[in-house]
């Protein structure tokens, strides 16, 4: 096959994706796959997607049937006929349309040379074309096919569908929201987004615990809103607790920051909630933002970083002040495991630092924009622990 040739391979094996491939071909049709040097799409499919396709010269359909047996076996039939098709193509496309195979898919990628893009059914329809239109339109822009050797574009719910041992190798996937250079996005966890179908779009959550510190919080919020401007899927927990550090927390603060978010669809308050349940919600979180006012809430801080989670920081010299004292305070006194751990979290630098500090008023002056993007890296990261945080300050 010449070099400025692709195939794109459409993994289309769910019953879901069925109700997407009409649509898929008209797109494919109005793009004209053979002006992007695209000279063979194959879709392969199971019985379930059983569907009349026109004749066209640049469309193979390959169904790999459902042979009798478990779904397991139904799954390895499946990838074992995509295997041996994209062993003899190798500068190809592979977009998976949340097949029941999809981490199958993802660990061929990992284990090949050739460029891959998954989808997930999450997303809706339109949002999905337009997506594979872009990815198309971008191959076709970039002369040079080696640059994207090796790219895996999905969605968050793919992510949520990894195993573990595939997760491990996730700082190698990419994923392209349209119009967005390549960026790493996803959730942390595995199974608690996958049941909620009432969500149209997957998301990452993150937890904000705060009180009477109003410009800041909103501050964070208007940064996440740019972020899903750009394409990111994140949404917000503001835990609002009774008291935080033996201070009262302000009603009429709390009633400020609750008018201020309530034209953000993607914040949920949590008022009232007690201190001690606090620790329940980061289980639930995908990531922790320290701050604002950390100096009363640095505990709540240690047990987020006790559960794993990625802490977005507002200063390095606050982490050095809180959180060495504080773990010695739990070795003497609670528990020897909690302190070990953390001790863990700190000396990999479980942070990334975010400029002036959210919880100062100077921080006001830096832009939105730019603490969205740090915080974006921080997701993108999917909590891999660096050496960076330190320089971020700088």
């Amino acid at each position: 096959m010449p070099p400025s040739t692709l195939s794109v391979c459409f993994d289309a094996a769910s019953e879901a994706a069925a109700d997407l491939l009409p649509a898929l071909f008209q797109l494919l049709c109005a793009t004209h796959p053979d002006r992007y040097g695209i000279d063979k799409i194959t879709l392969f499919i199971n019985d379930a997607c059983q569907i009349d396709w026109p004749e066209v010269a640049w469309l193979d359909i390959v169904s790999t049937g459902r042979p009798p047996g478990s779904s397991r076996e139904a799954t390895d039939h499946h990838r074992t006929c995509m295997e041996k098709h994209l062993q003899s193509h190798a500068d190809c496309i592979l977009i998976s349309l949340n097949s029941p195979c999809v981490s199958h898919s993802v660990s061929l990628v990992l284990a090949s040379d050739f460029t891959a893009s998954q989808f997930g059914q999450a997303d809706s329809s339109a949002g999905l074309l337009d997506r594979i239109r872009h990815t198309i339109e971008q191959r076709h822009r970039n002369k040079d096919l080696e640059e994207l050797r090796g790219v895996v574009v999905f969605s968050c719910y793919a992510i949520a569908r990894l195993s573990s041992v595939e997760r491990t190798l996730v700082p190698k996937l990419t994923f392209i929201p349209q119009g967005v250079e390549p960026q790493f996005f996803g959730p942390r966890n595995d199974h608690r987004r996958i049941e909620d179908v009432t969500h149209q779009e997957p998301f990452v959550w993150l937890s904000v615990l705060t009180h009477d510190s109003v410009e800041p919080t909103i501050a964070i919020i208007e940064a996440m809103d740019a972020l899903r401007n750009v394409g990111a899927f994140v949404k917000l927990k503001l835990l609002m607790p009774h008291s935080v550090g033996g201070h009262r927390v302000d009603p009429d603060s709390c009633e400020r920051i609750e008018n201020l978010s309530a034209d953000y669809h993607f914040v949920e308050i949590i008022k009232d909630c007690e201190s001690t349940k606090l620790v329940e919600y980061y289980h639930e979180s995908d990531g922790f933002i320290w701050g604002p006012r950390s100096d009363r809430n640095n505990q709540f801080v240690l047990y987020a970083m006790a559960c794993g989670l990625p802490i977005v920081a507002a200063n390095s010299e606050m982490v050095k002040k809180h959180l060495g004292p504080k773990i010695r305070y739990f070795r003497s006194n609670e528990s020897d495991d909690l302190a070990n751990s953390l001790e863990r979290s700190m000396a990999d630098i479980h942070f990334r630092i975010i400029g002036g500090g959210l919880n100062h008023k100077r921080s006001m002056s830096y832009t939105w924009e730019k603490t969205a993007a740090e915080l974006f890296r921080l997701i993108r990261a999917y909590g891999e622990i660096t050496s960076e945080s330190e320089a971020l300050a700088q």
